[in-house]
């Protein structure tokens, strides 16, 4: 896969406009074709290897700094996954209605097929892509296929939520024969139907419905009833990143408010076996673009840091290309979300799935700031308020461990992504020896309360509810606020 930077690296002169936020269409272009892939027809399982999320965040890391070199073979634009020698031997029967006459045109005019897939419900949670096709998808990141026994919509969708990083599926019934067809034992065998469910690292379209099946020796292999699905859950939350945040487009954005450029280029990253529709891709290289300025300053020592990015599926012409990653050195709101495609030529590009993802940062503590225990403030909470159990239970956290108020306190301090922390000892006065189960999170405990079943403190034996700490109710010696404190 080619990744290249939209525009240099660093900005040595301020604009006096925003640099172009438009679709860098040589960006595009110059990157490798999506790898579509068409499944295979003479299976009935199949799993597909797809790179890890943490291979592909590394690969859109590493590719900041460096081109990454061309592969040893072209680039693949389309391919089948599987044949084998024809044998004559007997295939599995399908759980299908098989047609009379026993043709293909027969088989496409089923009305039965036709009624299941018009009235299958679109599963919660998913947004239906196309139904009723004669064809099933060829798309980009291919991750298997699954034989069922009837047209089960949810089973498929089942299928697709318990393998990690699926975010498509597409249901259909496909006319096989009943013998490996071989040009000169058994050209034409009879037919039987099978159910079949593909699953997909990456959305899906219907200008992707394009597999009308294939011969095998005079046996006409065609489809009928599909139906696909995209997810409509938002991308995982990303450690060091705010949760990210659904957007209508893609941001361009003005001049901030010193009439500065906050836009620092963007990376693309085609669809392939090795990258999905992966967001981690993104935040990988903010992350990374943030190393390199800051390796490679300008001349008075100043760098751009990346703050906030931007990541969501390109389209060209309805097929899903790759994820196009923008990166800011400040974050915009959803109003600045207003690019939802463009034309190149008479070529529409468009924009969908759009993502973004703010750096989390935490202040420094400062000195001489009254810090009471027990108590809040508005900017800070130190032990007022107490988790109620399921909340607990619920509450996602970057880590855990053991220890007094005042370890747990120092461990939240040396986490960059820590900015609250809770505790099952909860005592706030006496015996700060005691130790405690504590858990870590990336909000304020202000953010937290507003989310999570809680309760004002008070002191209990019962090691289900948990305490809350932001992280600066503790100075670096591991000192807690008590009142009238001053750090």
């Amino acid at each position: 896969m080619r990744s290249f930077f939209t525009l240099p690296v660093l900005a040595a002169v301020v604009a006096a406009a925003p640099r172009p936020q438009d679709i860098d269409f040589d960006l595009v272009e110059q990157a490798a074709d999506p790898v579509l892939v068409t499944p295979a027809i003479d299976v009935a399982t199949q799993v597909a290897t797809v790179a890890a999320v943490t291979e592909q965040a590394a690969a859109a890391s590493a590719a900041v700094s460096a081109e990454p070199a061309m592969n040893s073979a072209s680039p693949v634009t389309k391919r089948d996954l599987g044949t084998r020698d024809s044998t004559c031997a007997k295939q599995k029967a399908g759980k299908g209605p098989v047609a009379s006459p026993d043709t293909p045109e027969a088989f496409l005019a089923l009305d039965q097929l036709s009624t299941l897939s018009t009235t299958m419900a679109t599963p919660y949670g998913y947004s239906q892509v196309f139904a009723n096709q004669k064809a099933s998808l060829s798309a980009s990141v291919y991750m298997g296929l699954h034989t069922l026994d009837s047209y089960d919509v949810p089973g498929c969708q089942s299928i697709c939520d318990q393998n990690s990083g699926c975010v498509a599926f597409n249901m259909y019934a496909e006319r096989d024969p009943i013998l490996d067809p071989n040009p000169t034992k058994c050209p034409n065998p009879a037919s039987t139907t099978n159910y079949k469910c593909t699953i997909w690292g990456a959305p899906v379209s219907v200008e992707q419905a394009n597999n009308f099946g294939q011969w095998r020796a005079s046996f006409s292999v065609v489809i009928a009833a599909s139906n696909a699905y995209n997810k409509d859950a938002p991308p995982p939350s990303v450690s060091g990143f705010t949760d990210p945040v659904g957007l209508g487009g893609a941001i361009n954005a003005p001049l901030d408010s010193n009439h500065q450029d906050t836009f620092m280029g963007s990376k693309f990253f085609p669809f392939s076996q090795d990258q999905g529709f992966t967001l981690e891709s993104c935040t990988s290289a903010c992350t990374a673009q943030t190393t390199y300025n800051k390796a490679h300053p300008n001349k008075d020592g100043s760098f751009k840091t990346c703050a906030f990015v931007n990541g969501y599926v390109l389209s060209r012409a309805g097929v899903p290309q790759g994820l196009y990653c923008s990166m800011y050195s400040q974050t915009w709101a959803t109003s600045y979300a207003t690019n939802y495609g463009q034309y190149r030529g008479s070529v529409r590009y468009t924009v969908s799935n759009s993502y973004a993802y703010s750096v989390v940062t935490r202040p420094e503590i400062p000195a001489g700031v009254y810090c009471p225990q027990g108590r809040s403030e508005a900017h800070k909470s130190c032990g007022r308020y107490s988790l109620l159990p399921a909340s607990v239970a619920a509450i996602p956290s970057i880590f855990a461990a053991s220890g007094d108020l005042s370890t747990c306190g120092l461990d939240c301090l040396a986490h960059p992504d820590c900015l609250a922390w809770s505790t099952n000892y909860n005592k706030l006065f006496g015996d700060d020896e005691e130790q405690g189960h504590c858990q870590f999170y990336t909000q304020r405990v202000a953010d937290i309360i507003g989310e999570y079943d809680h309760k004002s403190w008070e002191w209990t034996r019962d090691d289900s509810y948990a305490t809350l700490f932001d992280y600066d109710c503790f100075d670096q010696q591991g000192n807690g606020c008590t009142e009238g404190f001053q750090r």
